[in-house]
């Protein structure tokens, strides 16, 4: 029985022995690969086609509203009776670039301007008396024998409230003007008056709608375009 023991055990280590050796044989002895160059892949393939530059005509077939490009509400912008109104003053009617429309009545601003005028006068005439005080008082300082004056003495918060006055009433003269000019209502463009809203013996005043116009020069044509719409007439 124990020389079997020693037959399986020497069998059992012969076996390992050369599993042993017949695997570090697959494993040392197996050559190296050798490298391989990359595939070279052939070049795409592809059409061209050279581009020639050509003048084309488009045919679309669309509708559209004209529109004015310029469109205002005319406003007053003084108060007053409508005295008179154009001609062509109408619904439909044609009217020129700074031709009256409307004239509102005058005789107000007119008055005014006289009143502003007077009001100029009366500061000029005591900005004119401030300054000789202030010459009278130079010269009545220096009798006194004094180099340095009173700004008081010599006038000058005077002169400036005397300059300020007539200053204002030139502002006041020159809004008195302006306002006689807005009298006469007109537009700065050729046109076509859409709606009316006033005439004669009507009083307005500042902000009353006067008219609805709009220019005549340029109009504009929104035309709905979608890829359906359009052919070429030479296309192939």
């Amino acid at each position: 029985m124990a020389l079997t023991w020693a037959r399986n055990g020497l069998s059992a280590v012969i076996v390992l022995l050369v599993g042993g050796g017949a695997a570090y044989g697959l494993l040392v002895g197996k050559p190296e690969p050798e490298p391989e160059p990359p595939p070279v892949l052939a070049p795409p393939l592809v059409e061209v086609m050279v581009a020639d530059p050509q003048q084309r005509a488009l045919s679309v077939q669309t509708q559209g509203t004209v529109r004015p490009q310029r469109e205002i509400e005319l406003v007053s912008r003084v108060s007053g009776r409508v005295e008179r109104v154009a001609e062509h003053f109408a619904e439909g009617g044609f009217i020129l670039a700074g031709q009256e429309l409307v004239k509102i009545e005058d005789v107000d601003y007119e008055l005014a301007i006289v009143r502003a005028q007077s009001q100029v006068a009366a500061a000029e005439q005591r900005l004119a008396e401030e300054r000789g005080r202030a010459r009278q008082a130079r010269r009545e300082w220096r009798e006194l024998g004094s180099e340095e004056a009173n700004e008081l003495f010599l006038r000058r918060p005077q002169i400036a409230a005397a300059q300020a006055s007539l200053e204002s009433a030139r502002a006041d003269l020159r809004a008195a003007r302006l306002d006689l000019e807005r009298t006469s209502v007109a537009v700065p463009f050729n046109g076509r008056v859409s709606q009316k809203h006033v005439d004669i013996g009507q009083f307005v005043s500042p902000g009353t709608p006067i008219a609805a116009v709009y220019s005549t020069d340029v109009v504009e044509v929104r035309l709905p375009l979608t890829g359906g719409r359009w052919r070429c007439s030479i296309c192939p």
